[in-house]
């Protein structure tokens, strides 16, 4: 009877409980950086949270990585001064570093294991400097994408390359690259007036331009290991109101609005094709959204009561495979100030499988003991 009562315990609190595959999550928020600021820029599958903020110690720029509700401020040696802005779930980061010497223009580096490499400095002298020679973005190859002088490259584990379109470099930036090593971004495109943005997919060192929703601008702004992309574009010529896109299987798909108005971006996609960015509402501000099984989402309204009444979510930048998303927020208690929040589903994967796994086994004791009798 025993095993029964708990048994029937665990049935009855599962029951209560929202199906894992069908329920939208609850989320609940962790400020990253208590001094405010959005300057956390990644978030691996391990929920840690890579950024960088002003080290009045050093009196210049260090990175940080957020984890289990500590920040800590990350010693590089051999780097003065350093942000940053890719980690994977080994811990490497990748990001921009240099020395605190006025002048300095410093290189995109890539930190694992304890040891510091330049993945910037093949490509040439840095004349550009943190601006436009940085790491973005890392895999868990530790394969790497940058840009070096305003014009990107990737890092293949042993040696930095120039992405090419056509046969010649290019400016423009980098957003991602996934198990595969296939980076996207956006080519700057020189115009008789201003220049356009056109978004890439490179396999291989190779760049092509990716179609867009029917306009002339569009920027990609992440990739997922199954080579959906996702990021914004232009509907019309002309427009400056982008809307953001799903390309997948050669088919790029508007993802929608939150209101009756368009404006927003697509920033990051998971393994399981949940989307994350920010949507133009009725109101005309911003909020952020998660875009699951073909709904678009608020996030300000997936927030537990008790968050909600603290953080206005104004956009969603990264999403792990977990469902914890790295999120912009003001404060509604000084909307002039923003913070970088990490959401986290609530109840989050790892309890949902332990309470399957309880019941598994109560489940086993429960036959054994029948057997035995």
């Amino acid at each position: 009877m025993q095993y029964r009562a708990v048994f029937l315990a665990l049935v009855a609190t599962a029951a209560l409980m929202p199906p894992v595959a069908r329920a939208v999550p609850q989320y609940r928020a962790e400020v990253v950086d208590s001094r405010g600021g959005t300057s956390a820029a990644d978030l691996n599958n391990r929920g840690e949270v890579v950024g960088y903020r002003y080290n009045y110690s050093q009196r210049g720029i260090s990175t940080y990585v957020f984890r289990d509700g500590r920040l800590r401020l990350l010693d590089i040696p051999g780097l003065d001064v350093h942000g940053g802005i890719g980690i994977n779930d080994h811990g490497a980061v990748t990001g921009w570093g240099g020395s605190s010497t006025p002048g300095d223009p410093g290189y995109a580096f890539l930190y694992r294991n304890g040891q510091l490499g330049d993945i910037s400095g093949a490509l040439g002298p840095n004349t550009a400097g943190e601006t436009g020679t940085r790491g973005m973005a890392i895999n868990n190859l530790g394969q790497a994408a940058g840009i070096a002088n305003y014009q990107p490259f990737y890092f293949d584990g042993q040696a930095s390359h120039a992405l090419l379109r056509q046969g010649q470099r290019f400016e423009g930036e980098v957003a991602d690259i996934n198990a595969q090593g296939v980076v996207v971004g956006y080519e700057r495109v020189p115009g008789p007036v201003t220049s356009s943005a056109a978004a890439f997919v490179a396999r291989d060192g190779v760049a092509t331009w990716l179609p867009t929703l029917g306009g002339t601008d569009s920027i990609a702004h992440g990739i997922n290991d199954r080579g959906q992309i996702v990021g914004t574009s232009t509907l019309v010529p002309g427009s400056a109101s982008f809307a953001p896109f799903l390309y997948s299987n050669g088919q790029i798909t508007n993802l929608g609005s939150l209101s009756t108005l368009q404006g927003g971006s697509a920033n990051d996609i998971n393994e399981r094709g949940w989307v994350v960015g920010h949507s133009r509402e009725n109101s005309g501000l911003d909020a952020g959204f998660l875009y699951r099984n073909g709904t678009m989402l608020d996030l300000n309204g997936l927030l537990r009561t008790e968050d909600a009444a603290l953080w206005n979510v104004v956009e969603a930048t990264k999403i792990n495979d977990r469902g914890q998303i790295l999120a912009i927020a003001e404060s509604l208690d000084d909307p002039r100030r923003m913070f970088s929040l990490l959401l986290s589903p609530v109840p989050e994967a790892q309890t949902w499988a332990l309470m399957l796994a309880g019941l598994g086994v109560v489940g086993a004791v429960a036959r054994r003991r029948r057997a035995a009798d």
